[in-house]
Parts: C-alpha cells; structure tokens; sequence
C-alpha cells in the first residue's frame, strides 16, 4: 500500500472514530452488524461524511464492514430525507476541525508557569 493510500485511510479511520465519539459509541459498535436505531443513524452520518470526501460506496462499505448496496441505501436516504439529528451531526462533525494536540510551545509555557507558581 502507498503512503499516499495509508494517509487516506488513516483520514478516514479518524472521521469514523469522530463519528463515533460524536454519538458516545465505540467504534466497534460503529463497525458491528447491530441494528440498534442509534448505531444506523451513526454510520448514515459516517457514510455520508466519508462520501463528501469522494469514496465510492465498495470503499464506504469496506471501512464500515457493509455491502456497497447498503451504502447506496443510506446515501439516498440521506439525501432524500435526513431527519433533523442527522442534519446536526452532519453539519457539526463538516464544521469541526479534527482535534489536534497543542504546538510543543504552548505545553512548555503551561508548564513553565506551572512550576514558577510552586
């Protein structure tokens, strides 16, 4: 596999464990074959977001352990009639940047002040 590939993937691993912090879920859960209402509406979001970034529905299927025709089927829906929670998790999870660890500096300088306050 290429690095370019691996970066994609390790993206796109990252947007389903976003997803899947955003609903208070594993991502095991995420990926399980459970049909628990919450879990669908979970994945809806995920497939969609990952459809944003250009995947096919066999590589949506395939990072989310579903067959491509069952990615097509969320898709549409969530074109045709996304509920409300959906449209909110879509648009927050498209509007969030990706968490990101604080430059070394800024560690240093809490630090810093830290041991200076004793």
């Amino acid at each position: 596999m290429s690095s370019a590939n691996t970066a994609t993937q390790s993206r796109n691993e990252h947007l389903i464990e976003r997803v899947a912090h955003a609903y208070g879920i594993s991502t095991a859960a995420l990926t399980a074959p459970s049909r628990a209402p919450q879990l669908v509406e979970a994945r809806r979001v995920a497939m969609g977001l990952l459809a944003e970034r250009g995947l096919g529905p066999t590589h949506i299927g395939r990072a989310l352990r579903r067959d491509h025709s069952t990615v097509l089927h969320h898709l549409a829906r969530l074109r045709h009639r996304p509920t409300g929670e959906e449209q909110e998790m879509l648009a927050d999870l498209r509007d969030r940047p990706p968490r990101q660890a604080p430059p070394a500096t800024t560690c240093i300088r809490w630090l810093t002040e830290q041991a200076s306050r004793g």
